[in-house]
């Protein structure tokens, strides 16, 4: 089977267009090792999750994720904004692995299923085999089902159900929450403990005007939960990540570029300034703001 990344939505899996269970087997798989989470920053707790399933050789592993944070849907007034995009988490399955994910839109009937079915369209439409998941895990409309429910599930339905403990650093759990009180509070150094990498902001995350000595980006908001966390303002230290635009001068490959330098965060808005050499230290002649497209800033504090 193919290796790279495949994403399906709910969707996709209740209309039954997942891999056949014909071409599983025939790929050398008896069945999927599943983990199910928001996992906003895919922080070193959540690794722990998916070391468990990647260890399952003969079986394909996937992550079944949420589109937005349930913190945006049931609260957005005070929600500060993901640690991750949606494309970033993206990338961390993609990186760690992982053969597929299914994002799940909790509009529709699908905020209303009780956490049975939800499990019963695991076992069934993806040939679940093995779940790994927190001890704090819950599912189902308004969380009904448990960890203790899901160990009973697992038993009377043939899934090996492996929980997995949290993973302690500073002296309390790594989680999203604890991460994102980091970033309000510009603590970049424990950040990088809990994530095990620098955090950074997405690219898509924000709205981004190049200018002749800077760039600039305007936080995005809207209803498609790509709303990222900023830290508080301040000057900070970072490198700029950055790729050519498809098909930019009949490349038929992107190319990346990357620079260190400095952003001024100031409430909905963030500033690179740009040194004077900028467009003669590009290694293709170009405009910046019609070639490259940027992929995210990363806080080296």
């Amino acid at each position: 089977m193919e290796n790279n990344l495949r994403v399906y939505s709910w969707n996709d899996i209740a209309s039954g267009n997942f891999f056949p269970r014909s071409q599983l087997l025939a790929a050398g798989y008896e069945g999927t090792a599943l983990t199910v989470g928001g996992f906003d920053g895919a922080h070193l707790g959540h690794q722990a999750l998916f070391d468990a399933v990647l260890s399952q050789k003969k079986l394909l592993p996937g992550v079944i994720t949420f589109g937005t944070s349930p913190k945006a849907r049931l609260n957005p007034e005070n929600f500060s904004g993901s640690v991750y995009t949606m494309e970033q988490r993206l990338q961390c399955f993609r990186e760690a692995g992982f053969a597929f994910v299914v994002v799940i839109d909790f509009s529709g009937d699908f905020g209303r299923m009780d956490g049975v079915t939800f499990l019963q369209h695991l076992k069934e439409r993806l040939y679940m085999a093995y779940l790994a998941e927190g001890t704090d895990f819950r599912c189902g409309y308004k969380g009904a089902v448990n960890i203790d429910f899901l160990r009973d599930f697992s038993l009377k339905n043939q899934v090996v159900l492996e929980v997995v403990d949290p993973v302690i650093a500073d002296g309390v759990r790594i989680s999203s929450s604890e991460i994102r009180n980091s970033l309000l509070e510009g603590d970049f150094a424990r950040c990088r403990r809990f994530l095990g990498r620098n955090f950074a902001l997405g690219g898509s995350c924000l709205q981004w005007h190049w200018r002749h000595d800077s760039l600039v980006g305007t936080r995005r908001r809207g209803p498609c939960g790509c709303l990222q966390i900023l830290p508080p303002a301040g000057s900070y230290p970072v490198v700029l990540h950055c790729r050519t635009r498809e098909g930019f001068h009949g490349d038929s490959g992107e190319r990346l570029f990357s620079w260190a330098g400095k952003v001024l965060v100031q409430g909905e808005f963030v500033e690179l300034l740009l040194p004077a050499d900028f467009a003669a230290s590009l290694p293709v002649a170009c405009d910046a703001a019609e070639a490259l497209v940027v992929s995210s800033l990363e806080f080296t504090v």
